[in-house]
């Protein structure tokens, strides 16, 4: 029988009951804070299956997360599977995030931000969140697979500092597939 077990938010303990009824936690987010509250268990890989599957989440998905994503998809393709999610998705990307990206020869133009989801994590092999605890929630204190990588956010900032993000999440993103693929 699996564990059961509830999360922090804001370094209270909260319920099931308490999550039904606050009005801070968007409705998508609920079902993700109620599974892990209920029951902490994970999906087992089916055997041969050799590819990491890979989780980068912020808060929007709009800048970080979608950089990493396809940045995974260049250093990692056929090493990984990749996708992005956010906690309060945009409604587009950020678009100094997506000029930066086409220096890099990768058009990122057409992506969605997309919502997070308890599925999501479940099939994660690592979940990789890019710093969003200090701006919101944040899934990091709920999950045991999280690599918190403590980036700064490039919205608002100036191209420059776009661009150091970029190459900052790009060194990273290419060490991690070299390390577990």
């Amino acid at each position: 029988m699996p564990a059961v077990s509830c999360v922090k938010f804001n370094a209270t303990i909260i319920s099931q009951t308490h999550i039904s009824r606050t009005s801070r936690i968007p409705a998508l987010e609920k079902d993700f804070y109620i599974s892990k509250c209920v029951t902490n268990t994970s999906v087992k890989k089916p055997r041969g299956e050799s590819l990491k599957k890979l989780l980068f989440v912020c808060v929007e998905n709009a800048g970080r997360s979608q950089m990493a994503e396809a940045f995974a998809k260049r250093h990692g393709k056929g090493r990984v599977e990749v996708m992005s999610a956010g906690t309060v998705p945009s409604n587009e990307v950020n678009s100094k995030v997506v000029y930066v990206m086409r220096e890099k020869g990768i058009d990122i133009s057409k992506n969605k931000p997309k919502s997070l989801s308890t599925k999501m994590v479940q099939e994660a092999d690592m979940v990789l969140v890019m710093g969003c605890d200090a701006q919101g929630f944040c899934p990091a204190p709920l999950l045991k697979k999280v690599v918190n990588w403590e980036l700064e956010d490039p919205k608002g900032k100036p191209i420059e500092k776009v661009r150091q993000i970029r190459d900052e999440i790009e060194r990273r993103v290419e060490k991690l597939v070299n390390e577990i693929a």
